[in-house]
């Protein structure tokens, strides 16, 4: 049980990162903005994964119920992750063509 309200709340923490926007909306994008979001990528997966395994779990106890519940969880932190996931890599192609950018101007002047 104690593992089951530790994975519901894992799920409520998960739809508030998302709830937040990506770092792309900003002008400029700082490193620390894309170790940050690097980190709720990383969450997102161990999420997914934990849930992954608590159905597992529940399947080889016989609890298809709680199983399904899990396997609920399971799917949308993994879309869940895949958006992080997406959103990382164009803040990363951003970030590029912004320090590419910079080069640029710093070369002109």
């Amino acid at each position: 049980m104690r593992r089951f309200m530790t994975c519901l709340l894992l799920a409520g923490t998960c739809v508030l990162c998302l709830a937040q926007p990506p770092c792309c909306a900003q002008n400029r994008i700082t490193q620390a903005q894309l170790e940050k979001l690097a980190d709720k990528v990383k969450a997102q997966r161990d999420a997914y994964l934990r849930f992954e395994g608590a159905e597992q779990e529940a399947l080889q106890d016989g609890l298809a119920e709680r199983a399904a519940v899990f396997r609920e969880a399971k799917l949308k932190a993994k879309a869940a992750y895949l958006a992080l996931d997406a959103d990382l890599k164009k803040s990363l192609e951003a970030k590029n063509a912004q320090d590419k950018a910079d080069q640029r101007a710093a070369i002109e002047h």
